[in-house]
């Protein structure tokens, strides 16, 4: 019952960046009268939904690499709409994990109202990005159309539209498809669900295997008929598969998938009591070490480095030059099956040689949205009074590099992703609350920016880390600042992973891409050069 795709996305988001996903299933609104007034299933205007009896309830027990750290608790119950009875189902996924030592929570949910031969009707998610910042994103099927709605605190609710595929498949539908089917060994099929994730729908594989004595719970051994689910690639990246052991009637006893960059998660269907027990802290394994790529040696004054020269492998990747991209700053020198030398430049900035251009600021650059939310009334200020009275655009970033690093206190990993607006009110957060407002800030004042998601040293681990900073375009060239640090550039250290302009999206997307790398880097130091 639980998405895979969101849950996968949403872990690597918390572990690359900070990030904590957390959302929570509540009941879809079902579509406005006037819908229902062209589509007879909904019941007839005015109709008030009314939930009736439980149909089912799932709950499973969560092990990350052998050690109980949350559940999933899946609900499906009939919904009355007049005459007409339909399914309400939702499913939820909650992690208890260390990062850096600090105890977070991850929650992923996800409802959906369907009919009772799976047809998809409405469906809710929530999510909560930073302190009291939900954002809830609403679809609603309108025959071949679904109509998206996304709201946000102090904002007005935005609505697009989407073609929708009738035969995706509801919660209810896929949680009964086995018993349904009631698959043989050495067989497959494919069916086609929607991703609340994306906001499209995905194929979704079934190759069925053979049956296997397979250990559950306790000393529990049971045999069981192995099945393994792949999806599409999404934004060309491969997604793991997801192993589950049905019993001859169709129910699922046992579920698991490597979470990339993190180990392997495996849920038994178990009691409540059961699903809720907690193992103690010291028993998970901090993901924020265990993410840190260990490199060959220690680089001294790593902010300061001119250029650094990097053999960098990603494990099973057959083009890994398509992966890292190439820029001002970094150049890939040479490629073989699945690694790659890297150059990267440090120090660049407008004033030390680099060739002006004549090209026009790229205006997708520049645009207000929903997380680098320039146009708020709070951003604008603090951008106003960063740069003061500076017009040379270069200097303003500057001025708003130094502003954020200064001004954001309380630098933690408890900050959920917060967007620009928010961070301007708490000031507070770790290094993607200081990219977003940065970022945001020079949009504000007329200079073109964007955030880079990727890797920096961390001396006191001998390592490299996932992080975030910004880049902003000046005379016609792109140039890198880290808002953390504050020093008006930034070292050959900063390795570049991709960057975003966070237009058109409400969601943590964005962060995807690393997946294709989490867990499967290895970097090895080849040569670093200081400033002559």
């Amino acid at each position: 019952m639980l998405n895979r795709l969101a849950a996968v996305a949403g872990l690597a988001f918390f572990l690359s960046g900070g990030i904590v996903l957390i959302a929570s299933a509540q009941q879809p609104e079902l579509p406005q009268p006037r819908v229902a007034e062209s589509d007879p299933k909904l019941g007839k205007e005015g109709t008030k939904p009314e939930l009736g009896k439980i149909v089912k309830e799932v709950w499973e027990a969560a092990f990350l690499d052998g050690n109980q750290a949350g559940h999933v608790h899946g609900l499906i119950r009939e919904l009355i709409v007049g005459e007409q009875t339909h399914i309400l189902a939702a499913t939820e996924l909650e992690l208890t994990l260390l990062r850096f030592n600090q105890q977070l929570t991850l929650k992923y949910g996800y409802s959906n109202v369907e009919t009772t031969e799976g047809k998809v009707l409405a469906f809710v998610v929530q999510q909560t990005l930073a302190k009291d910042q939900v954002l809830t994103r609403k679809g609603k099927v309108e025959g071949k159309q679904c109509v998206i709605t996304v709201e946000a605190p102090n904002r007005p609710a935005t609505e697009t539209k989407m073609m929708w595929n009738e035969q995706a498949l509801g919660i209810y539908a896929q949680e009964r498809l086995f018993q349904e089917r009631k698959p043989e060994p050495n067989s497959r099929f494919d069916f086609i669900r929607f991703e609340p994730t994306l906001d499209t729908w995905l194929t979704v594989h079934v190759e069925v295997k053979d049956w296997e004595e397979v250990a559950l719970l306790g000393k529990e051994k049971r045999k069981l008929l192995r099945v393994e689910t792949r999806l599409d690639r999404v934004m060309n990246i491969e997604l793991p598969p997801e192993i589950a052991w049905i019993d001859d009637e169709g129910e699922v006893h046992k579920r698991q998938m490597d979470v990339p960059g993190m180990g392997t998660l495996t849920m038994y269907r178990t009691t409540k009591e059961q699903a809720l027990r907690r193992a103690g802290a010291g028993s998970v394994s901090d993901v924020g070490l265990s993410q840190l790529v260990r490199i060959n040696k220690a680089i001294s004054r790593p902010n300061e480095t001119a250029e650094v020269v990097f053999r960098i492998r990603i494990k099973g990747e057959q083009e890994p030059q398509s992966v890292i991209p190439q820029d001002d700053r970094q150049v890939v020198r040479a490629v073989k099956t699945d690694e790659l030398e890297l150059v990267v430049k440090g120090q660049i900035t407008p004033s030390n040689g680099m060739a002006d251009s004549a090209e026009a600021p790229p205006e997708e650059y520049l645009r207000s949205n929903h997380t680098l939310c320039s146009d708020d009334a709070r951003v604008k200020q603090l951008a106003r009074q960063a740069v003061n009275s500076e017009k040379d655009p270069w200097r303003k970033a500057l001025r708003i590099e130094n502003w954020v690093c200064t001004h954001l206190r309380n630098k933690n990993f408890t900050e959920a992703f917060a967007t620009a607006d928010q961070v301007a009110r708490s000031l507070e957060g770790d290094c993607t609350e200081h990219a977003v407002l940065a970022a945001a800030m020079c949009r504000a004042v007329g200079v073109p920016s964007r955030t880079v998601i990727g890797l920096v040293h961390v001396p006191t681990q001998r390592a490299m880390g996932f992080h975030m900073w910004i880049e902003v375009w000046i005379n016609g060239k792109w140039y890198a600042l880290d808002p953390t640090l504050g020093q008006g550039r930034v070292g050959a250290t900063h390795l570049k992973i991709s960057d975003q302009h966070w237009n058109d999206t409400q969601s943590l997307l964005p962060f995807l891409p690393l997946t294709r790398i989490l867990g499967r880097l290895e970097i090895e130091v080849l040569s670093v050069k200081y400033p002559e």
